[in-house]
């Protein structure tokens, strides 16, 4: 305002500002001087009169005297009082958008959400189980220690509390023992190997646990506990789970005695295993297979590039004779795929190349070496072994479904987390003027230039995997491997050399990490290969000498024992004759 005309003088001897007039005429000052003098900001109009003190010390006796700054100061603070009053005491306004209770579905306590977490139980109500497995007069660290809460009306009993840790343990258990723990001859025993009251194991979990705390020993049971038990608040109970070494490892302990015979055996073997192929075993008296194997004959010819046919297998469900048959024709049959043009990877015979088909990937494989050099495979040779692999994998997925039969009528728990590969056989169709695609590695002028009979690029497909390999067997070295997974492909193959009567035996067995048809991740089996009689499976099929080395270097194991597989004619008996 400094600098302005306007007239304090004046301003302030006109009326209704220096008077105690009515509403409108006796107005405070802090009204009459505008917003610097407003009742938001009587500070500001206090500092501004103290600016213009000179010009108003002729007025401070009357203004004092009148008793109106002291009014506006008052004034001012009510109305500031006043607004803030109404903000505080606002009324809630809710979200109308929101579609939620107004208040949580369950309390917000610690008791509430325990009683949601335990089904309905509260926290304190559980009993807390703290488990180390036992095996022998030792704790097992491998399998480490587990520890839940259960419910207090959760029976003890095997199905309930002793197989729900069992369950988590044989994860780590079947890495390396072929059979997992069962609870049919595991014991439940208290921390320290002390026993349970006999029969309180099949009482609910709270009779259980105050059964043994009002026990005239219930020292015993609750006194010497692991540090995390004795620490935790609450019921808890510090419980063991025993078993023998015999009972842990199942039928595998009672195998170990013939080992030293084994071994002299194989040297003897070892060093006549180039003097020639040892006579068919005889079978097991009982097997009585329906197996045929046949063939896959020669296929028509046709081709195509960008754009693919499938070949269709045809499997009896009864005695396999498992075929490929292409269609008649490719009119309506074909579909369109992507092939890359680069090798995705290699193994010693084939290589691999990314292709889709739609939405679906896969690992597209041809061979480039089967024994007389590299790139030396005939477009007809390629065909024609990729048919025998194909058929290969198909024949073995029908072995394994007969041997997953047999394991349950054996009652025998055989791995699950495997399965054999799904395989496709596709042929390029290369119309006229086109040239094949570069991954085939041949060009228009190569194709053109085979007989008609021979032009066919075809592909194995396998869906992409994981790119690691686990190997379970060679060629020609059957070793016996470790753990589940290894035992039950071991004893596979004994038992499609017993169904297919000793004239198949599966060999390389090798396995990608992947997801199984059960949409759980398990290990893909896939380019096997075969041992046959009459050798003419296939690439790396050494006929009866290859069975015969499988033989030699078979020793069985528990699973193939417990399938009743035969052990076929000894060959020290062989010798003899």
């Amino acid at each position: 305002m400094v600098g302005t005309n306007w007239d304090l003088d004046k301003n302030l001897k006109s009326q209704g500002l220096c008077g105690r007039g009515t509403e409108g005429r006796g107005k405070p000052l802090y009204v009459a001087l505008g917003p610097l003098f407003s009742r938001a900001n009587p500070i500001n109009a206090g500092i501004l009169l103290l600016a213009w003190t000179p010009q108003l010390a002729r007025h401070q006796k009357a203004l004092a005297a009148s008793g109106l700054v002291n009014h506006s100061l008052d004034t001012a603070i009510q109305a500031r009082s006043n607004a803030f009053s109404i903000r505080t005491n606002r009324p809630t306004q809710s979200n109308s958008l929101a579609n939620k209770p107004p208040t949580p579905t369950i309390p917000l306590n610690t008791a509430a959400l325990d009683q949601f977490r335990n089904v309905g139980h509260n926290d304190a109500d559980c009993i807390k189980v703290f488990v180390e497995m036992r095996i022998g007069k030792t704790l097992s660290i491998d399998l480490g220690k587990t520890s839940r809460p259960y419910p207090p009306n959760t029976p003890m009993s095997a199905a309930e509390v002793i197989d729900d840790i069992l369950q988590i343990w044989n994860v780590t258990w079947t890495k390396s023992n072929t059979f997992p723990l069962t609870s049919e001859k595991a014991s439940l025993r208290f921390h320290g190997n002390q026993n349970i009251i006999p029969t309180t194991e099949y009482l609910p979990i709270l009779d259980f646990y105050q059964m043994h705390k009002s026990a005239p020993n219930h020292e015993a049971y609750f006194t010497k506990m692991p540090k995390q038990a004795a620490s935790t608040k609450g019921k808890v109970l510090a419980l063991e789970i025993y078993m023998s070494n015999e009972d842990a490892k199942g039928p595998d302990a009672t195998s170990k005695s013939t080992g030293t015979s084994t071994t002299l055996k194989r040297r003897k073997e070892k060093e006549n295993d180039d003097a020639g192929a040892s006579k068919r075993p005889r079978v097991s008296g009982s097997l009585q297979s329906a197996f045929v194997r046949t063939l896959p004959g020669p296929e028509p010819t046709q081709s195509t590039k960008i754009k693919i046919v499938r070949a269709k297998f045809n499997v009896d469900p009864d005695i396999c004779d498992a075929s490929a048959e292409w269609p008649s024709t490719f009119t309506n049959d074909t579909e369109e795929a992507l092939i890359s043009n680069d090798i995705f990877k290699s193994g010693a015979m084939k290589h691999c190349y990314k292709l889709s088909i739609g939405d679906k990937n896969y690992i597209a494989k041809r061979f480039f070496e089967i024994g007389k050099g590299r790139d030396e495979v005939t477009l007809k040779e390629n065909a024609h072994n990729l048919t025998f692999d194909a058929i290969r994998c198909v024949t073995a997925a029908w072995f394994l479904d007969k041997f997953q039969e047999s394991a349950g009528q054996h009652s025998v728990q055989v791995a699950q987390n495997f399965e054999i590969t799904d395989v496709l056989l596709v042929e390029e169709v290369i119309e006229d003027g086109d040239a094949p695609s570069p991954a085939s590695g041949v060009t228009r002028e190569i194709f053109e230039a085979e007989p008609e009979a021979s032009r066919r690029i075809v592909w194995m497909l396998e869906p992409l995997r994981n790119a690691n390999v686990t190997h379970y067997s060679g060629t020609n070295q059957h070793p016996a491997g470790s753990g589940q997974l290894a035992h039950t492909l071991y004893s596979f193959v004994h038992f499609a050399y017993e169904e297919s009567n000793g004239t198949v035996v599966f060999a390389d067995v090798q396995g990608s990490p992947g997801r199984l048809s059960t949409n759980a991740m398990g290990m893909i089996i896939f380019d096997l290969m075969t041992h046959t009689d009459e050798g003419d499976s296939g690439v790396g099929d050494f006929g009866e000498k290859g069975i015969a080395r499988w033989r030699k270097q078979h020793d069985c194991n528990a699973f193939c024992k417990a399938l009743e597989l035969g052990a076929g004619e000894s060959d020290d008996e062989e010798d003899e004759e």
